[in-house]
C-alpha cells in the first residue's frame, strides 16, 4: 500500500514468491523447525479464503462450460506430462508422483508417495510441485496483465 497506494495483489503475489524462493536459497532458513507445516497451513488458508470469495452464482451460471474447461485443462495437462515421461523415459513412480504435485501441489505429495511405497521420491515431488507454484504465479501475473492491458 506504501508503494502503490492501494493494494496490488498482483505485487503482494509476485512479492511473496520472490521473498519466498530467496529465502529458501538460505540453509539457515531451510532448517528452521516447523516451517513445511507452517507453509502448508498458510497455503491450505489462503485457499480457504480464496474458496470463501466463491460467487457460486456465478459459478453455476457457467454450468457443464466451467467444468468442461477444468476438466479439459487437467486432461490435456495429463498428457502431456504422460507423453514427456514416455518420450524421456520415466520411471512409473516419477511419474505419479510429480503429475501429483503438477495437478494437486505439494501437500498430496507426502500421502501418495507413502501410498506406492517410495519415500525416496518426497522431496523430487514436494520440490516440482513447490517450482510450479512460483511458475505459476509468475505466469498467472503476465498472463491476466496481458489480458487486461
Amino acid at each position: 500500500m506504501l508503494v502503490f497506494g492501494k493494494l496490488e495483489v498482483a505485487a503482494v503475489m509476485l512479492g511473496l514468491t520472490t521473498f519466498g524462493v530467496a529465502a529458501s536459497l538460505i540453509e539457515r532458513v531451510r532448517e528452521l523447525p516447523g516451517t513445511y507445516a507452517l507453509g502448508e497451513y498458510l497455503v491450505l488458508m489462503f485457499c480457504v479464503a480464496i474458496g470463501v470469495r466463491t460467487d457460486v452464482a456465478t459459478l453455476m451460471s457457467g454450468g457443464l462450460s466451467v467444468l468442461a474447461m477444468t476438466a479439459a485443462l487437467v486432461g490435456v495437462t495429463l498428457t502431456c506430462h504422460f507423453v514427456l515421461a514416455r518420450l524421456f523415459d520415466i520411471d512409473v513412480d516419477t511419474l505419479i508422483v510429480t503429475s501429483t504435485a503438477a495437478v494437486f501441489g505439494p501437500p498430496f505429495v507426502g500421502p501418495v508417495c507413502e501410498a506406492i511405497g517410495n519415500r525416496d521420491l518426497l522431496l523430487s515431488g514436494l520440490t516440482t510441485g513447490l517450482v510450479g507454484y512460483a511458475v505459476g504465479n509468475y505466469l498467472g501475473v503476465l498472463v491476466a496483465t496481458l489480458l487486461t492491458g
